[in-house]
């Protein structure tokens, strides 16, 4: 009886094990799929169109366009061969013999933040770059022919928007809020359209070529931004030499140091300018860094007073923790809970059979002593 008694309950706490293995070995796969699904996608290259190749570097969030040939055109974000890339890309280079940027083709890449294209490229697509939240800077090349519509819409961090001597068509909405934009020009005789720099509200410099007339200009072309046609300065270079200023300021917009002017650059040209130390002061930049596209840049460096030294205790130093990602914690805790329960569900089991084996024993016991008064 004992032996049957045994053997049940080996059999049952059996059947337990394998559960508890299956729910283990279910927690950790689920486990693995959150700590995939957290990192940054694989170095990965295809096809792109004619002749175009695209390659993905996941080290550098470095994406690059090469080949001699055009790029395909899409309809829509989730056309993009790149997709996954979206929020990760930093940079984009496009290497000499592409022809062009098709349409959507880095739509809504919102970590993207420069972008360098080569003097083949003549043509930007349809949206081709439109709501890069994070882009600051692209180079235009001179030889650019047209703009497609909403080409740059929505790129609220870039500051400088330049339609280059040699584009023949500017599509509507090109530059449409992109809020950030200081320094515009279109230095090509072609015309203005509706919405071209809608809502750029933050533009101080505006040069227009001088060939460009008002009836080229759409009503709405300029329509909520901070400079108007009427207000434009004129050239009649389209590829006009530009100066770079660097003033330096307190807090207050009091000059601290002699501002640096740098002169005569010519489209393209590169500057890079170190901040001067003042004592006591610490700078928001210690470089003014970028490129000129035939306008006139000013920047402003501003100074801040040190915080005066402070005597303090010296501090407890804690060991350091490591640092646990939110799904390891959820993961824990899944586990701890699962185990409790196995353990509290174990032991029940084992009360409920000795209860029972007790039980059995008893009867046992009174139907022995049964027989013996008979």
């Amino acid at each position: 009886m004992v032996r049957s008694l045994l053997k049940g309950i080996f059999v049952k706490m059996k059947r337990i094990l394998k559960i508890t293995a299956l729910m283990l070995l279910t927690l950790l796969l689920i486990i693995s799929m959150v700590s995939c699904g957290s990192s940054a996608p694989a170095s990965d290259s295809g096809a792109c169109g004619s002749g175009v190749t695209w390659s993905y570097d996941a080290d550098t969030k470095a994406l690059s366009i090469s080949g001699n040939g055009t790029m395909n055109d899409y309809s829509a974000q989730t056309e993009l061969p790149w997709l996954a890339m979206l929020a990760h890309a930093k940079t984009l280079t496009v290497s000499e013999g592409v022809a062009n940027i098709g349409d959507y083709a880095f739509y809504g890449f919102t970590a993207l933040e420069s972008v360098n294209l080569p003097a083949s490229v003549k043509s930007i697509g349809k949206s081709a770059f439109a709501y890069n939240s994070a882009l600051t800077t692209i180079n235009l090349p001179t030889t650019l022919e047209v703009i497609k519509d909403s080409a740059f819409e929505g790129c609220s961090a870039l500051t400088v928007a330049v339609v280059p001597a040699g584009v023949t068509t500017l599509g509507a909405n090109a530059f449409a809020y992109c809020s950030s934009v200081k320094n515009a020009a279109v230095f090509a005789n072609v015309a203005i359209p509706d919405g071209a720099f809608y809502n750029c509200r933050s533009i101080e410099n505006l040069t227009i070529f001088s060939g460009i007339t008002a009836d080229k200009v759409h009503e709405n072309a300029f329509k909520g931004a901070s400079k108007s046609f009427a207000e434009a300065a004129r050239t009649d270079s389209p590829n006009t030499l530009a100066t770079v200023t660097v003033k330096y300021v307190d807090a207050q917009g009091n000059q601290l140091a002699e501002s640096v002017v740098e002169a005569d650059k010519p489209y393209g040209a590169a500057y890079s300018i170190p901040s001067p130390s003042k004592d006591g002061y610490t700078a928001d930049k210690l470089t003014v860094s970028g490129t000129v596209y035939g306008v006139d840049v000013v920047e402003t460096v501003t100074y801040t007073p040190n915080a005066p030294a402070e005597t303090t205790a010296p501090e407890v130093t804690e060991p350091v923790k490591e640092k646990n990602t939110a799904s390891t914690i959820i993961a824990v805790v899944i586990l701890g809970v699962v185990l409790v329960g196995i353990a509290v569900a174990a032991f029940v089991f084992i009360r409920m059979e000795k209860k029972n084996a007790a039980k059995t024993q008893t009867v046992r016991k009174n139907n022995t002593n049964d027989k013996k008064r008979k």
